[in-house]
């Protein structure tokens, strides 16, 4: 199941969890977030997260994001990022991560947990 709502002028979203718990892909590229909402940390059947061209920060990154053990794409270019948690290293299965065109000084060491990991940009 996916849910494609890029290139709107989306600033804010809660609560969508509750209907959809079989989402695998979520599609949020080119919008006005600030953050990832926190309720997508219950979306545990996710594999493929686009955050692409948003205003995401660090601070905007919920802490239980390494709930989200079958994601396997994150894409988060083109945000404020000026790092990124430790909590997304927690998330197992990722295998592709795109952080460029953030603002990134380093990244956390705890990014070598992430041994599926073969495609990070």
């Amino acid at each position: 199941k996916r849910a494609n709502f890029s290139h709107n002028e989306i600033s804010e979203m809660s609560s969508l969890t509750e209907c959809w718990t079989e989402l695998i892909t979520l599609n949020l590229t080119e919008n006005k977030l600030t953050d990832i909402p926190a309720c997508i940390c219950k979306l545990t059947k996710l594999k493929r997260l686009y955050l692409n061209g948003n205003k995401i920060t660090f601070e905007g990154v919920p802490s239980l994001i390494g709930k989200l053990q079958n994601l396997e794409v994150f894409m988060a270019a083109r945000n404020l990022l000026t790092c990124i948690p430790d909590s997304l290293c927690k998330c197992g299965s990722l295998r592709q991560m795109d952080l460029s065109s953030n603002q990134l000084v380093a990244l956390p060491a705890s990014i070598w947990e992430l041994k599926q990991l073969t495609n990070l940009n």
